[in-house]
């Protein structure tokens, strides 16, 4: 590898590069392996897991830290990158700018959301957001190779340049003043200790300075050059030279003894760079292309157990050079080719020495878990049984006298005296079965033939209250209950006390694989996914976080009164009891549920169509699972629950216009419909399992959940401002805190609310106008039809004046000249001249008519004509005729005008003909409410029979006429009490068109057009 032994050069890059190469073969010695490395040592107890340059990891990653987003930062030999678990994104410099070189041998994270970074010969940089500070030769920095960085206890940050050390003071870089104590000039390693000492390996010696020291001061410690160092979590300094191996210099009491150092010490591992894990344990990268090492002490002063991983195991390249252990355990490693990261198995698979490997789980009371194979010898699996494997020790079978039935060769056998308790398959025994189940009381089993069978200890008696078929599972719960599974998806449950016949219930889950119940609920798992009984005595479906997460579960165990375990064939799965009850309720995913596969190290998947449940707790808390690779275990009280959220990062937003960041403020476009948001969450552990919650305020009025989609669309929106949020949750249901950015999107001058205001305006117009023409539409109708109805009855006026009128006119006028010739004395002249007079008022009523029937002018105010009317009408002594007026006189439409009149004409017509009235008084109120028109009188009234009836003095035809015009007509009157006629007609129908609304003006138009 490029860069570990190199002097600085002047000249070209690919002099540099060569002279590297030729010193590294030089001082690359091929590693010594210990001789203690066990024979297996391919790291058996992790998950590895590589990226290569296939899958767009750089090549040549020479450092990398984890920084406070989450993400791994990579420093390369082709630039920055930053990685969260999914993807590969190289970092560029701020616009206008470009880092000192591509190829970066030191990455440090400056606490602050930054990166400092050291080159291969060309200086250092810091990168801050979009601010870029470069360091060379001007700022005090020689040039050089960048080995290592750090910052001591009092903040200032140190670089070791080969050929020098320099350290910052915010604004250049300074060398040790001549008084330090440091005169080796060379400096290849710095590190800073957990108290705040700062290490220095150069040339040849190692050099440290106290905190708040100000000197530096020799540790006694010969090393060659190139050397690095790291610290272990127990405070103890290690460093590894070329030569001399690796071994412990210092521990928090200080520097150790020449023999301390001596007895610990492994001479012949070669390292180039290490790490030390939390639980102690020593990553290192081999020098010379060996791959990388782990180094594991089971006790002090004990040799580490040394295992090795090489390309043949997996590892991307042979060459090694960085290891980090991030935030949530897992160790990386940088190579020339790739990343490779290695996961610590939580769940083993059980190694067994021989051929008589158990394959099959039996749980019996107290949790006491069996194990068999084809043999028949039954073992048992705790934990003392897996210390005595791991010492290689030979397993034990079973000692203890407990009874334990398993369907073998044909035939049914129990342990351990299976010659004196056997069943063989006959006519009264079940023959072949599917499943079998066992408890303190009894064993049960599902005959292949149909039914379900019992044995008590007296013989196999067929279970008469449950159907008689085949069935495919079984299971007994805490107070005896017989739990039946059928391959149709019904579910029977038999309670140990139980009269009558079992009722089958349908589960929805397709053929039955797994029960399980307790007194607080019932699964019933099948192929199809699993279901949660309810107080009715139906089930819901549970959804898992994936659609097949929850498939085919054939094994199923509750952990005291905590969560519960479901094993199926797309692994374990650890869910609580509240997250099950929610998803049946509601129908959404499991919010908090684990998920245990291969990369936690679960053998295959679990074995199907198997007579016993594949899932079985011990009382020690080991979990075991029958899986179709063997059996496997998890210790499910040393499970650490990851509680490091992932951090969302947004991405970007891509619109008809292309694709920006999305950032906060960010304005886009008019016209903007549709947009499409990415945002992703550095989660270095599980990234396949991160889930996200999005929320667009103004959109969304709750959380969407998205599952594992790492974008999002949205359609139709509308000009204005948004918010966008993203949360996401790790593979143990930890929620991170929103991450959320506001945007707007600019409206179209045709989206403007003034745009809206004219259009709303321009609406109302064209609706008035609408309003207006037919308005003036219906009344030039209603015009024309008054005007074909005033012709019509002037022609009718005219005819009764031509014929009628005029033919009685000239009968009275013989009539009268016939009567002069009569003597005076005659007795029949007295009748004549009654008849005349009795004629001529007839005559003159006639002519009233004709004149009603030609009409009056309705521009001539309604008071003015019916006073007109009442003088008109007065023959002889007129009773006396007043006149009020009260409120403003207005216009009137025709219509109103017209009947109100022949109204009023009507009543002074009666009172003056036929009251005998000595004083009429007319009363018309123009007020703001209604028309008011009274004509009362003193004469002699009415009776109340002439009254009810409708058709005296013309009542009747009053009353149609008022309703014609919307308005009522009341009518007081008693004998010798006088009459008085009252019509009132509402302001909206009473008035003319301009004061009244326009919908009030149309529908009256209508109503009149009717």
């Amino acid at each position: 590898m490029r860069g570990a032994g190199v002097q600085g050069h002047r000249g070209s890059w690919i002099i540099r590069a060569c002279s590297a190469w030729l010193v590294l073969a030089w001082l690359w010695p091929c590693v010594a392996h210990a001789e203690d490395a066990p024979p297996d040592a391919a790291l058996a107890g992790f998950d590895h897991s590589s990226w290569t340059l296939e899958r767009g990891a750089p090549a040549d990653i020479w450092d990398m830290f984890q920084g406070r987003d989450r993400a791994l930062w990579l420093g390369t030999g082709s630039g920055l990158y930053r990685f969260d678990g999914q993807r590969f994104m190289r970092t560029a410099p701020p616009p206008g700018q470009a880092f000192p070189s591509n190829n970066l041998t030191v990455l440090k994270d400056d606490g602050a959301g930054g990166v400092w970074a050291g080159t291969y010969d060309a200086g250092v940089f810091h990168l801050h957001g979009q601010t870029l500070q470069r360091y060379g030769p001007e700022q005090g920095l020689p040039p050089g190779i960048a080995f290592s960085m750090a910052r001591d206890g009092q903040g200032r940050w140190w670089v070791a340049n080969g050929d020098s050390l320099r350290w910052f003071d915010g604004q250049r870089w300074r060398a040790p003043q001549a008084g330090q104590g440091f005169a080796a000039g060379e400096a290849y390693w710095v590190l800073c200790d957990a108290g705040g000492v700062l290490w220095v390996a150069t040339a040849d010696r190692l050099l440290y300075l106290p905190r708040a020291g100000q000197r530096f001061l020799d540790a006694g410690v010969p090393l060659t050059r190139y050397a690095t160092l790291a610290q272990a979590p127990d405070g103890t300094v290690w460093v590894a030279d070329r030569r001399r191996g690796l071994w412990p210099v210092a521990d928090r009491a200080g520097l150790l003894p020449e023999d301390a150092r001596q007895r610990r010490a492994l001479p012949q591992l070669r390292l180039q760079r290490f790490a030390f894990q939390r639980d102690g344990s020593l990553w290192g990268s081999v020098l010379g292309g060996g791959g990388i090492v782990r180094l594991r002490w089971e006790r002090t002063g004990a040799l580490p157990r040394i295992e090795r991983f090489d390309v043949g195991q997996g590892l991307p390249s042979t060459y090694a050079s960085p290891v980090l252990e991030d935030l949530e355990g897992d160790v990386w490693v940088g190579t020339n080719l790739g990343l490779s990261r290695f996961r610590r198995h939580l769940i083993h698979r059980l190694a067994w020495p021989g051929r008589d490997a158990p394959d099959t789980l039996m749980t019996l009371p107290g949790q006491q878990v069996r194990a068999y194979g084809e043999t028949g010898t039954v073992w048992p699996l705790d934990r003392a049984r897996l210390a005595a494997l791991g010492q290689g020790q030979r397993p034990m079978p079973a000692q203890d006298a407990a009874a334990v039935w398993r369907w073998q060769g044909g035939r049914i056998v129990r342990s351990p005296h299976p010659a004196t308790v056997a069943a063989a398959p006959s006519d009264a025994g079940p023959g072949e079965v599917s499943a079998l189940i066992q408890s303190a009381q009894a064993v049960w089993v599902c005959a292949t033939a149909g039914g379900v069978l019992r044995n008590a200890g007296s013989g196999w008696v067929r279970e008469t209250r449950l159907p008689d078929r085949r069935c495919s599972t079984l299971q007994v719960d805490a107070r005896g209950a017989l739990l039946v599974g059928y391959p149709d998806g019904g579910v029977a449950v038999l309670a140990d006390d139980a009269q009558g016949a079992a009722t089958v219930s349908q589960a929805g889950v397709g053929p039955i694989t797994g029960l399980y119940r307790d007194q607080a609920l019932t699964l019933v798992a099948g192929e199809e996914g699993l279901a949660l009984a309810d107080a009715t005595g139906g089930y819901a479906r549970v959804r898992g976080l994936r659609e097949d997460l929850l498939l085919g579960i054939s094994g199923i165990v509750r952990q005291g009164e905590g969560d519960l375990w479901l094993y199926g064939i797309r692994g374990l799965v650890r869910v609580s009891p509240d997250d099950l009850r929610r998803s049946a309720a509601t129908g959404l995913p499991l919010d908090r549920a684990r998920a245990f596969d291969a990369i936690d190290g679960l053998p295959g998947v679990a074995l199907q169509a198997n007579a016993v449940p594949t899932l079985a707790l011990g009382q020690d808390g080991l979990l075991w699972m029958a899986s179709n690779q063997g059996l496997a275990w998890l210790d499910v009280n040393a499970i650490a629950r990851n509680r490091v959220a992932p951090q969302v990062r947004l991405g970007e937003v891509v619109s008809g216009q292309g694709r920006q960041p999305l950032i906060d403020g960010l304005v886009l476009p008019k016209r903007t419909r549709e947009l499409e948001l990415d945002y992703s969450a550095a989660s270095l552990a599980r990234p396949d399992r991160v889930r996200y919650r999005v929320r667009l305020e103004g959109v969304d009025a709750h959380w969407r959940e998205m599952g594992e989609l790492a974008q999002v669309r949205y359609a139709n929106l509308q000009p204005g401002r948004y918010r966008f949020e993203v949360m996401a949750a790790n593979e143990d249901g930890v929620w991170s805190v929103p991450v959320q950015a506001g945007f707007a999107i600019r409206p179209a001058w045709t989206q403007t609310g003034l745009f809206r205001v004219a259009m709303l305006v321009l609406l109302a117009l064209a609706i008035a106008a609408v309003i207006v023409l037919r308005s003036r539409a219906l009344a030039a109708r209603w015009r024309a039809r008054l005007e074909e109805r005033h012709g019509e009855r002037e022609r009718i006026a005219r005819d009764l004046h031509d014929t009628l009128l005029q033919g009685m006119q000239g009968l009275v006028l013989r009539l009268h000249a016939a009567n002069q010739r009569l003597p005076p004395t005659e007795p029949v002249r007295h009748e004549v001249e009654h008849a005349l007079e009795l004629a001529e008022s007839t005559l003159r009523e006639g002519r009233e008519r004709v004149v009603g029937l030609r009409g009056e002018d309705t521009r001539i105010e309604l008071g003015a004509r019916l006073a007109a009317v009442g003088k008109r009408l007065a023959d002889g002594p007129a009773p006396s005729l007043r006149l009020l007026i009260e409120g403003q006189p207005r216009a009137l439409p025709t219509c109103v005008a017209e009947e109100a009149f022949l109204i009023g004409r009507e009543a002074l017509t009666n009172a003056l003909r036929h009251a005998e009235a000595k004083a009429i008084e007319v009363e018309i109120g123009y007020g703001r409410e209604a028309l008011h028109l009274r004509v009362r009188d003193d004469g002699l009234g009415m009776p109340a029979d002439a009254q009810a009836r409708s058709a005296h003095f013309g009542l009747r035809g009053m009353r149609e006429r008022a309703s014609r015009i919307g308005g009522t007509l009341q009518v007081w009157s008693a004998p010798r009490m006088g009459t008085e006629i009252a019509l009132s007609v509402p302001a909206a129908r009473a008035y003319a068109v301009a004061r009244t609304r326009w919908w009030q003006r149309l529908r009256r138009a209508s109503q009149e057009d009717a």
